[in-house]
């Protein structure tokens, strides 16, 4: 009895721990592609935007750089854009990020290699964002300012609870 006792509770710690490593791997795989994804359409709305901004940020803040602002922000994808001059000045910010904004963004001001974007998460306002910087330059190859296009990235988050969830579910039926 003993015996048989010990074999069930090893044969169900056993299954416990390659359920356990088996989901983290998963979790892992997912946060990448759902990351790789996000960053991804950050960047094609990045390069979307520049030549338009560019043209408008060298005429200075305008109505019709804050109409596109807003429109881009509208989408489902992008929670707000804020186009930034070459020394860290708001010139044009989407009406959802208005307020929200830390005062000075670390991303403005790093050195960006070639004309291509970084990006970075950051906890803005109790929401998990995805900051997508993108160097700005007029028609001289001058770098005039910086657009940086913020996603909500709080849904990885929990689509990755709610694979722990339903992995936890199936160690217990199996159980």
């Amino acid at each position: 009895m003993k015996i048989t006792l010990r074999l069930i509770v090893s044969i169900i710690i056993a299954v416990a721990i390659v359920a356990g490593v088996s989901s983290y791997f998963s979790v892992q795989s997912e946060k990448e592609r759902l990351g790789g994804s996000l960053e991804h359409r950050a960047w094609l709305v990045a390069e979307s935007l520049k030549e338009s901004v560019g043209m408008f940020l060298a005429q200075g803040p305008s109505k019709k750089l804050d109409k596109l602002m807003e429109r881009i922000s509208t989408s489902e994808q992008v929670f707000g854009v804020v186009v930034y001059d070459v020394t860290g000045n708001i010139v044009s910010v989407s009406k959802e990020l208005a307020g929200k904004l830390p005062p000075k963004l670390d991303i403005l001001f790093e050195k960006f290699e070639n004309d291509s974007g970084k990006g970075l998460y950051e906890r803005i306002s109790d929401m998990q964002m995805y900051l997508f910087a993108s160097p700005v330059f007029n028609d001289e190859g001058i770098r005039t300012g910086t657009i940086v296009i913020f996603n909500d990235a709080s849904y990885i988050d929990e689509y990755l609870k709610d694979i722990w969830f339903r992995n936890f579910l199936r160690v217990l039926a199996n159980a």
